[in-house]
């Protein structure tokens, strides 16, 4: 006779399969924030290459040009100014009014972005964008019952504004104008982008009437001054469309400097995202322990939310005469 074979288990019981879960719940929880922080990492190493970039194409122009990127003028959001059917600018005319943006777009290897102004303004740039934050897309700007696309950015020129100026209130952080102006209040000192183009137009705002610099304006020097920053941005308006009350801070890479979209100001912040606050006019980003900032010498530093706001006013005047040391943030 043969002897009685021991039975096969042919299946796991339900404690076993629920000690099986468990385990791999928390392994789970134990590699997310590792496989975050790793996202994070990649995501910001690519937001400082698009500002390195940034910084290349502004030194580019300067050198073809010998003067820098303005802040622009009275620019439409949805276009761009031409003059016989060509890009308001160098070549065709001396007076240009969409921002510093669109003006080094030769210069990224978007020359026939830059030579197409009628679909110009709805493009979505990548290099415009940090990953952390959002991928390259358009935002529906809804005015009325119109709507209007146009491609955003995550980054800006920085403009100094006195501290204590209260233009536009008591306890505004924001700038209100742009223009280069120490000696009489309001006080402003544009770092690289000055508002206007190559000469004045008599029939457009004054926002245009202030000729460009070269890097002789920088006498602090180029190391020492801020050029470019992450931008705040609500996070409740990283959607593409929507009639944000505040959309003038986020209206398109084109515009000139009558919107906050490509051009903050240094009296206030930087602050993270989360922020609630109306700050569409300050500087801001969507890394948890500070923004990255692109210098004149076209370096990307990291710059904390918890280093004093007096030094980075520092770094946004091109000539204070100080040397702002901020190796400690």
């Amino acid at each position: 006779m043969l002897p009685l074979s021991r039975r096969s288990r042919s299946a796991f019981t339900l404690i076993e399969l629920l000690v099986v879960i468990a385990i791999i719940a928390i392994l789970i929880g134990l590699l997310l924030p590792a496989v975050q922080k790793v996202r994070e990492a990649a995501a910001r190493t690519k937001c400082q290459n698009n500002l390195k970039q940034i910084g290349l194409a502004i030194h580019n122009h300067h050198d073809a040009y010998s003067y820098l990127p303005t802040a622009g003028g009275a620019a439409p959001f949805n276009n761009v100014v031409t003059v016989n059917g060509a890009p308001a600018g160098p070549g065709s005319d001396p007076y240009l009014r969409n921002g510093w943006m669109y003006q080094i777009l030769p210069f990224i290897e978007q020359g026939s972005v830059y030579g197409t102004p009628g679909t110009a303004a709805q493009q979505a740039l990548s290099l415009y964008y940090c990953p952390s934050r959002r991928a390259a897309v358009t935002w529906t700007r809804v005015v009325g019952t119109t709507n209007f696309v146009v491609g955003s950015n995550d980054y800006a020129g920085a403009t100094w504004r006195a501290v204590g100026d209260n233009r536009g209130g008591a306890g505004k952080v924001g700038c209100w104008d742009w223009k280069d102006d120490k000696t009489n209040p309001p006080m402003y000192n544009s770092c690289f982008f000055v508002r206007g183009g190559l000469g004045t137009d008599p029939t457009a705002s004054t926002y245009a009437k202030f000729k460009p610099i070269n890097f002789n304006a920088i006498p602090d020097g180029l190391s020492n001054t801020l050029a470019v920053a992450e931008k705040w941005v609500s996070p409740q308006y990283y959607s593409t469309t929507g009639s944000d009350p505040q959309w003038f801070g986020d209206a398109g890479y084109t515009s000139g400097i009558t919107d906050w979209a490509n051009t903050r100001c240094s009296m206030g912040g930087p602050f993270a995202d989360t922020d609630t606050k109306g700050l569409f006019q300050v500087f801001g980003s969507a890394h948890p322990s500070g923004m990255n900032c692109l210098m004149g010498d076209g370096s990307v530093r990291n710059w904390s939310y918890s280093a004093p706001n007096a030094i980075f006013q520092l770094l946004a005047q091109r000539d204070d005469g100080l040397v702002a040391d901020f190796s400690g943030f």
